[in-house]
């Protein structure tokens, strides 16, 4: 799953890293537990995708009917199709 190896394995490589507070590109200064929420969002994205596809569901239907209630404060709600269409082709390799 080229998502997964991708982008979790360089979240969970970043943390490993002893970094000090950082500046996010859009928001307050923060710590590395972003890295922590990134990992964990990413993660929880392909096991739902992984497992509506498994049961049959196209990429149309995951995108009408997923939802990530746990990320709903996110900023960028409007990206949540974006990450399903790349989780969903890792999930079909």
């Amino acid at each position: 799953m080229k998502l997964r190896i991708g982008t979790v394995f360089l979240v969970s490589l970043i943390l490993t890293w002893a970094l000090p507070p950082r500046a996010q590109d859009h928001g307050p200064v923060t710590t590395t537990k972003i890295f922590d929420e990134y990992e964990s969002y990413y993660t929880l994205l392909l096991k739902r995708v992984g497992e509506m596809a498994a049961h049959g569901k196209s990429l149309a239907e995951i995108k009408k009917e997923l939802k990530m209630p746990e990320y709903s404060d996110w900023h960028g709600q409007d990206r949540l199709g974006v990450n399903i269409n790349v989780a969903y082709k890792s999930v079909k390799k």
